[in-house]
């Protein structure tokens, strides 16, 4: 190639360059993918075309299934350049939604495809002085493509902290992949050192991971402390954990979370998902208070669950925005007594009304009033509203649970809710299970029947 010809070339290749990165600021990501087909055309001629594409896939311009492509390509074109290999394991977090911590693991061959490859540099060239790319690659790929690679992950995450020792960046990220398997001991040791390396002062994520993996690991001290570092009011409450005055959030429950898995189930993914409220005590950890419409999760009311720092999106609810957390691990199941009711009202909202005045913290929850489905834009921007079938707003027959505390004696808990309903006798709780529980089967039988009845109507 000449040198005006490699010149126009360079310039028909800088010229798409930045056409796929005003698109991609634009977040018009399919006209950014139309945009960067000059780069692919020259990727076999033009060595700086490998270059173009890989600086776009860093940058974020792609959708995450476009990226993916795209980095398949890269690296079926450069599959014996060891730096680009290593590079493109290094920026797999630019191939999936992060926010999304439980998902599946990716199903793209991409992401075993980097695994493999690095894996077998790794062994070709362990000694030698391209070893920190190949090790920092393989760690994050690794990571990413499912915990069938946890032992590869973790050896190259290790490697790194030996390559480099006093990085503090290596020793952060060693921490991170501890908390996502729910190692939470050796994540406290590993952002602990970390957290000595930070030159001018602790850096903020590597105390949220701190605080994050010692609540998870029972260490509340530790955790005190890293809430302190980064100026929360709190203190040790009864349960040994921080506590301070946090409002409620929600949390995207799973009923297989990433931290809690194996890898038999990982390319199956969470399983069944419900988001719910929590009353949240810690930057992480909180009890739920919601009553789950889905059983299989094995998480329901009164329950203490851990969450990742990072919120996957925000619901907006009387002007503020509440954020919405990735389930990390279930620290506690604290054995509620949860029984199914189906109930008659009057009015909206007078079921779930009276549940507020039960004493000793028991709970009426009315899915058919508080309970929604929803698409995946929908859940992430309420705003989309499309028409999900919406419950009418004047059901008088209604569905849900009653949720009260282990100590709490069924039978009195069933005389607690018969108080309520007993001035208005067109207001019912029909719950067989929980009259069963408290002794009295004569009526769990009528109660049967008279679900039967309703159903039936």
């Amino acid at each position: 190639m000449g040198f005006f010809s490699r010149s126009l070339t360079r310039a028909r290749l800088k010229k798409a360059y930045k056409r796929v990165e005003e698109f991609a600021a634009a977040e018009d990501y399919e006209a950014a993918r139309a945009a960067v087909e000059p780069v692919l055309e020259l990727l076999s001629d033009e060595p700086t075309a490998a270059d173009a594409l890989f600086a776009l896939l860093r940058e974020g311009s792609f959708r995450y299934e476009d990226a993916q492509e795209l980095a398949d390509l890269l690296l079926a074109n450069t599959p014996d350049d060891t730096r680009m290999v290593a590079a493109l394991g290094a920026i797999a977090e630019q191939l999936v939604d992060m926010r999304y911590l439980n998902e599946a693991a990716p199903a793209h061959p991409v992401f075993e495809r980097l695994v493999r490859r690095l894996e077998q540099k790794w062994t070709e060239q362990r000694q030698s002085e391209q070893a920190l790319w190949i090790a920092s690659g393989l760690s994050t790929v690794a990571r990413l493509a499912g915990r069938a690679h946890d032992k590869l992950a973790e050896a190259a995450a290790k490697r790194l902290t030996e390559l480099e020792p006093e990085s503090a960046a290596r020793h952060y990220d060693l921490g991170l992949f501890y908390k996502t398997r729910a190692r939470f001991e050796e994540g406290v040791r590993a952002n602990r050192r970390a957290l000595e390396l930070y030159d001018d002062q602790a850096d903020e994520s590597a105390l949220w991971n701190l605080g994050i993996c010692a609540t998870g690991a029972g260490d509340g001290e530790t955790a005190l402390r890293a809430w302190k570092q980064l100026g929360l009011d709190m203190t040790l409450g009864d349960s040994g954990l921080p506590e301070g005055n946090f409002a409620q959030c929600k949390v995207r429950l799973a009923q297989f979370p990433l931290a809690e898995r194996g890898p038999e189930r990982d390319a199956l993914g969470p399983g069944g998902e419900e988001t719910i409220w929590i009353e949240r005590l810690s930057p992480c950890h909180g009890v739920v208070r919601s009553a789950l419409v889905n059983d299989d999760i094995g998480v329901d009311f009164g329950d203490i669950v851990l969450l990742d720092g990072a919120p996957i999106t925000h619901h907006r609810y009387d002007g503020r925005d509440v954020p919405v957390f990735p389930h990390l691990a279930t620290l506690e199941h604290r054995r509620y007594q949860i029984y199914r009711f189906t109930g008659t009202q009057q009015h909206p909202g007078q079921l779930q009304a009276l549940g507020r005045e039960l004493p000793n913290e028991s709970w009426i929850y009315v899915h058919d009033e508080l309970f929604r489905i929803v698409c995946r834009e929908c859940w992430e921007n309420p705003e989309a509203n499309h028409d999900h079938d919406v419950q009418a707003d004047n059901q008088t027959i209604v569905s849900g649970k009653l949720c009260a505390p282990p100590s709490l004696p069924p039978d009195a808990f069933l005389a607690e809710l018969d108080a309520l309903m007993q001035p208005d006798e067109h207001t019912r709780i029909l719950a067989p299970e929980l009259a069963r529980a408290a002794g009295d089967p004569a009526r769990a039988e009528s109660e049967k029947r008279r679900l039967a009845m309703i159903h039936d109507s």
